[in-house]
């Protein structure tokens, strides 16, 4: 399910600097190479956000193909 764009705007806000390298990795990834497939492996102790920051990756991908898809 996507979320609005403007939440999804604030919750990028609320990324650390190691999830921000991390989603702009991707985001990176999938602009350059066109990738249609991205394995991730998250590591982390309880309570670090990585579902956090894989949701947010997941919408970032779901706006960047909406986008794609609307402009082809």
């Amino acid at each position: 399910m996507m979320i609005e764009k403007l939440e999804y705007h604030f919750l990028l806000r609320q990324l650390n600097e190691e999830q921000k390298l991390i989603f702009d990795d991707v985001m990176h990834r999938k602009q350059l190479y066109f990738v249609t497939l991205i394995c991730l492996f998250f590591i982390g102790g309880a309570g670090t956000s990585k579902t956090f920051t894989l949701k947010l990756i997941i919408q970032g991908l779901l706006q960047h193909t909406i986008k794609t898809f609307l402009l082809t």
